[in-house]
C-alpha cells in the first residue's frame, strides 16, 4: 500500500509524458559538422600554422565544437532561454 492510498487520496492516472523526440536526421547532420570542425583542427596542424592564426584557428574550432554538442546533444537549443541563461551565464557573485 503507498503512502497516498494509506491517506484515503486516489492515485491519479498517470501522467502523459510529453518528450522531445527529435529525428536521427538533426544528430547525424551534427556528428557530420563535429566531423568536419575536427577535419580543419587537424589541417590547422598539417599546414604547419604558427602564432596567433594557429591558436585562434585552434580556439575558433574548439568554441564552435563545444557550442554544438551543449546545444543539440545536451538539448540546449530547445530549453527556455531563461534555463539556457541561468546555466551558460555566470552569476558573477563569489
Amino acid at each position: 500500500m503507498t503512502h497516498a492510498e494509506s491517506h484515503g487520496h486516489a492515485n491519479p492516472a498517470p501522467a502523459k509524458l510529453e518528450g522531445q523526440a527529435h529525428p536521427i536526421s538533426v544528430y547525424l547532420w551534427i556528428w557530420g559538422l563535429l566531423f568536419v570542425l575536427s577535419f580543419f583542427s587537424y589541417l590547422v596542424d598539417y599546414f604547419h600554422f604558427q602564432g596567433f592564426l594557429r591558436w585562434s584557428l585552434i580556439l575558433l574550432f574548439m568554441f564552435l565544437k563545444a557550442g554544438l554538442i551543449i546545444a543539440i546533444f545536451m538539448h540546449m537549443a530547445w530549453e527556455r532561454l531563461a534555463l539556457v541563461y541561468a546555466i551558460l551565464v555566470p552569476t558573477g557573485r563569489s
